[in-house]
């Protein structure tokens, strides 16, 4: 066997045993009742490029999720999460999507933005 088709099938085989990318994949998201009131669980997510992300409504009260901070040029509209329903979002750019419930009294956010209280979370999107 020549050294280049070695190579070859060596750069094959190292692929075929690499774990499947989670591209197109879903994940979620609960909106759930805690002991300190309403939360995100995760509160924070990493996922790939492509990843769709579905919100699930557990909690006994409805959510309003409004995203506050978004890689530039995303436009991502916010919705309404009642008990027992679900909303789904995928993500195509990557960067770091910062969301709350605005609902009152859910979460409070600093004017300049950077620093939320309470019902808040994070999908951060890798390539």
């Amino acid at each position: 066997m020549t050294s280049s088709r070695l190579a070859t099938v060596t750069a094959v085989l190292a692929l075929a045993l690499l774990p499947a990318a989670s591209h197109g994949a879903t994940t979620t998201v609960k909106a759930v009742d805690s002991s300190t009131g309403w939360a995100f669980s995760p509160k924070s997510k990493t996922v790939v490029k492509g990843t769709t992300v579905k919100w699930v409504g557990q909690s006994e009260t409805i959510h309003q999720i409004g995203f506050y901070k978004k890689p530039a040029g995303v436009s991502m509209a916010g919705f309404s999460l009642s008990p027992g329903d679900s909303k789904k979002r995928t993500f195509k750019k990557k960067g770091v999507y910062k969301y709350r419930c605005t609902m009152p009294s859910h979460s409070t956010l600093s004017e300049d933005k950077k620093t939320c209280v309470g019902m808040c979370g994070q999908i951060k999107v890798t390539s």
